[in-house]
């Protein structure tokens, strides 16, 4: 889907935007729609759900939440792991959706320590290539390590351009693991006349005041023109519908960045999903970047 918009009334003369969304965004839509939201420790797993289910993979896994996560090896608190022995053998669909969130059906490994939990990058991408199995490829990239940065400004605009020219000419999805305060904040936008403003500015008025790691979706692209060029911003699909626009995320170019790059002693980035006849896109993705994985804190433990 492509839209050309006309913002010239929206506080900027001669400005106009076009948009671009995933080849896929009917089945994400659907996908995300029919899902409740994501549980406690499994915003990794529950992104690759979403992609999984939207590019009606045929795997042989059950395509759910509570395996995706135990594919992942994702770590769970103490009090989940207790709580989730003691309601073993309930349906979710008995438990309120605050029990819900907490409880994990399967055995899952657990720790002590808060830092420790969630889902490490590592065992995203292994369960990424175990359930798309031959069908799709999925190439990690990290942000920056060791105080040096791989997505630069330069390099993250040569992504940019290569995404925004693919972005509906194959399935291409991506999960982003990023620092969601330095992103900036969408609590404002509620009409399009919010997201019209917000779009028109010139820099973040205020960052997002969630502290955690996360992980999210790539769902579009917004090709913002002026008279100086050209700058994109991300549309981002969130796992909570209560976030942004019912769930949809808006970020200009340089604060994704930031927020893929981190400043909390961890690590972030990206994992490109793309069809396994599509190479050259893994190939010219690593010209412009050297690819690898990132450490988000959490622990891999694989069964």
């Amino acid at each position: 889907m492509t839209d050309s918009l006309n913002q010239s009334d929206a506080g900027k003369p001669g400005v106009s935007l076009e948009i671009r969304m995933l080849k896929s965004i009917q089945r994400l839509n659907g996908t995300f729609s029919s899902l409740k939201d994501q549980k406690s420790e499994t915003c990794g797993p529950y992104s690759l759900l979403k992609i999984a289910q939207s590019l009606e993979t045929k795997s042989e896994y059950d395509l759910s939440e509570d395996i995706m996560a135990k594919l992942s090896g994702t770590t769970i608190s103490r009090d989940e792991y207790e709580l989730s022995r003691k309601l073993k053998g309930k349906s979710e669909d008995e438990l309120d959706d605050r029990t819900r969130e907490v409880f994990y059906p399967l055995e899952m490994k657990f720790s002590d320590r808060e830092e420790e939990l969630g889902t490490s990058a590592v065992g995203v991408l292994e369960a990424a290539r175990k359930v798309l199995g031959n069908q799709y490829s999925a190439k990690p990239f990290f942000a920056a390590r060791n105080n040096e940065v791989n997505l630069t400004s330069e390099a993250f605009r040569k992504v940019g351009e290569l995404i925004w020219e693919n972005l509906q000419k194959t399935d291409l999805n991506i999960i982003l693991n990023l620092q969601v305060d330095l992103t900036c904040s969408n609590a404002f936008l509620k009409t399009p006349v919010d997201l019209f403003e917000f779009l028109s500015r010139e820099e973040c008025m205020e960052l997002d005041d969630w502290s955690v790691g996360h992980f999210v979706v790539l769902a579009g692209m917004i090709k913002k023109y002026s008279e100086s060029g050209h700058e994109f911003y991300y549309v981002l699909q969130d796992n909570y519908k209560s976030r942004g626009m019912s769930g949809y995320i808006f970020q200009p170019a340089e604060s994704l960045r930031n927020a893929l790059i981190r400043n909390d002693g961890k690590e972030g980035g990206f994992i490109v999903i793309y069809h396994a006849s599509r190479q050259d896109i893994g190939k010219d993705l690593e010209s412009c970047l050297t690819p690898g994985i990132w450490d988000n804190g959490t622990p891999y433990r694989a069964d």
